[in-house]
């Protein structure tokens, strides 16, 4: 039942195609314009805010005052928004934004842990294994310590 990608990308039923002409031809031109406008600005407005957390992740020389756990929270978050927006088989502009927020949660993972392959445990003997270290600079914070006494 989902379709990301979308093989009907660009296809629309009759009944689809209906419905969006009903909705030009019967909504006021002036709210359709802000309509676009608003979405624009938005669109706008998540890229920057995707690069400035990309900025901010990769300017980091140290990990004090950063959770590693809500780092990994917020992969989870993010994953099950990602589902939640697929199975409801929400507009392609939307997955697409939720899916490049879900990749860039999985890359602050590689910046908050050593991750490396391990060849030598496989998984079901057959796949490399992912190992999770913790940085150095994390160890050495204070950060860990309220890190480990928030987890039960």
């Amino acid at each position: 039942p989902w379709n990301f990608l979308g093989d009907e990308l660009y296809e629309q039923s009759d009944e689809e195609q209906d419905s969006v002409k009903v909705a030009l031809l019967e909504t006021n031109p002036y709210l359709l314009a802000l309509t676009i406008i608003v979405s624009i600005v938005h669109s706008v407005f998540e890229f920057l805010a995707f690069k400035n957390d990309i900025q901010f992740w990769n300017s980091r020389q140290s990990l004090e005052g950063l959770s590693v756990r809500s780092v990994f929270f917020g992969v989870f978050q993010s994953f099950v928004v990602l589902l939640y927006i697929l199975d409801n088989e929400t507009n392609f502009v939307v997955q697409v934004s939720v899916f490049i927020g879900v990749l860039i949660d999985l890359w602050k993972i590689t910046k908050v842990m050593d991750v490396r392959l391990d060849r030598e445990h496989r998984v079901a003997g057959i796949f490399p294994r992912l190992s999770f270290k913790d940085k150095s600079t994390y160890i050495e914070s204070s950060t860990k310590v309220y890190d480990d006494a928030s987890s039960p």
